[in-house]
This record gives structure tokens, sequence and C-alpha cells, in this order.
């Protein structure tokens, strides 16, 4: 049902292709107008080009699946983690597959816990106060 025969605004995006087949994104807001008695008298809109957007938003997926690749395919066993309580521990992020390999753990099992309570020896041996320069 049109929203514009409703008496509602729309925004909505749409692409169109150029003559010389080069698409061009466009973002578009339309909002009824009416007159003093209330009655649909027309319409008022906007189009902006968004092309630059999701030309940016594009490039942004291909670059986030070539290090998805490259991360989880790495002979390397590779952790991210991110500081919490100030630096003194530490949250798993990911494991890539190495990584589950070496240390006979799934990522399921790690991301999301913290790494002292995911793998308790890293206190004694000293690893969360060399990250995080706290000493416990």
């Amino acid at each position: 049902m049109n929203l514009r025969r409703q008496g509602k605004s729309a925004v909505y995006e749409r692409c169109f292709q150029r003559q010389d087949g080069e698409k061009l994104w466009t973002i578009i807001s339309a909002k009824p107008t009416t007159d003093s008695e209330g009655r649909h008298n027309g319409s008022f809109g906007m189009i902006s080009d968004i092309t630059a957007r999701k030309r940016a938003e594009e490039a942004l997926r291909e670059s986030q699946t070539r290090f998805e690749h490259l991360f989880d395919n790495m002979a390397d066993g590779v952790a991210m983690y991110q500081a919490v309580d100030d630096g003194t521990d530490f949250v798993f992020v990911d494991l890539n597959r190495a990584g589950q390999s070496l240390s006979k753990i799934s990522r399921e099992a790690v991301v999301g816990k913290r790494i002292t309570a995911a793998f308790p020896a890293v206190i004694e041996m000293g690893i969360v106060e060399q990250k995080s320069g706290v000493r416990r």
C-alpha cells in the first residue's frame, strides 16, 4: 500500500543505473503535505546521493571478509582479547583455528570468558601481569 496516500512519511534507499552503467545509490525521503483543512495536496521530498557511503560499506565488508579468512586460516595460533577491570584481566574476543588446535579448546568454549577463568594457570605464569603491567 502507498504510504503517501495513507498520509505517512517514507524513507527508503534505491539504486539507479546511470547511462554509463555505473550505479547511483540514493536515499529518498518523502512526506505528504496537507492543506489547512487536512486534505492531501502534494508531497515534499528529498533525494540524497549515498553512492560514496555504499562503496565504503562494500569495501569494509570485503576487508572484513579478507581479514576473517586470513585470521582463521593462518598457521599460527592467535587469540584476540579485550582488557577489562582496568587491564587487570582480559576477555576472549576470538580464537582462530590454529589456536583452537594448539590449545585443544573450542572457540565457543572461550569467547566471552575471562582469560583467568578459561586458563587459570595464566595467573601463576605471570601472563596477565605481563600484558596489563599490573602486579597481582
